[in-house]
């Protein structure tokens, strides 16, 4: 099994519970995740179409002769825009990707984006469905504003009546969210 193989699909792979507390574990920088996930993605897929665009018997030395042009930039340009309409629509054609094995890993990787996309999403709708206390705690804690220690010291409890009661908000968190994750998976 290739690196690729083993790093995308790990998060497919994951319960819905285990998904979530993923997703709240790494919520501080869940922007900056997906969109760095998503350039790892176009790289690849761009690395993967640019091998496969050229000559078999190319030794990757360009000498430019008499008046043959090839327009490179065109081409980088049209798969600029097949990548990125590869994450509205999910599907690597074989237009895009010759190589079926190849097309499978990148479709897998693909999934998984918009799998975590729509997790975010759907974590953040279940955010915003807590009363506006909860929302605020969970919020701060979450986005590392603040420690049980802070919380502990701002709600005049203690460090474990802090943590238990963080504890109590992500619990209804994880069961709004699993709700969401069900409706979700039954409109695919």
């Amino acid at each position: 099994m290739n690196t690729e193989q083993k790093l995308f699909g790990s998060y497919l792979r994951l319960s819905v519970k285990q998904r979530i507390y993923h997703l709240m574990r790494n919520y501080h920088y869940r922007d900056r995740y997906v969109e760095c996930y998503r350039q790892y993605i176009e790289g690849m897929i761009a690395d993967i179409r640019a091998y496969e665009c050229r000559p078999k018997d190319d030794i990757g030395v360009r000498i430019m002769s008499g008046d043959n042009n090839s327009d490179a930039t065109a081409r980088l340009a049209e798969d600029a825009v097949k990548i990125s309409n590869v994450f509205i629509t999910g599907h690597i054609g074989e237009s895009l990707i010759k190589d079926k094995e190849e097309r499978r890993v990148a479709t897998l990787a693909v999934m998984e984006w918009m799998t975590i996309r729509d997790d975010y999403a759907a974590l953040n709708r279940a955010l915003m469905m807590l009363r506006p206390e909860d929302n605020e705690l969970i919020m701060d804690f979450l986005n590392k504003k603040k420690s049980y220690y802070d919380i502990a010291d701002e709600g005049m409890l203690t460090y474990n009546a802090a943590k238990k009661k963080l504890q109590r908000i992500r619990r209804k968190v994880v069961k709004l969210t699993e709700h969401d994750f069900e409706r979700h998976n039954k409109n695919l």
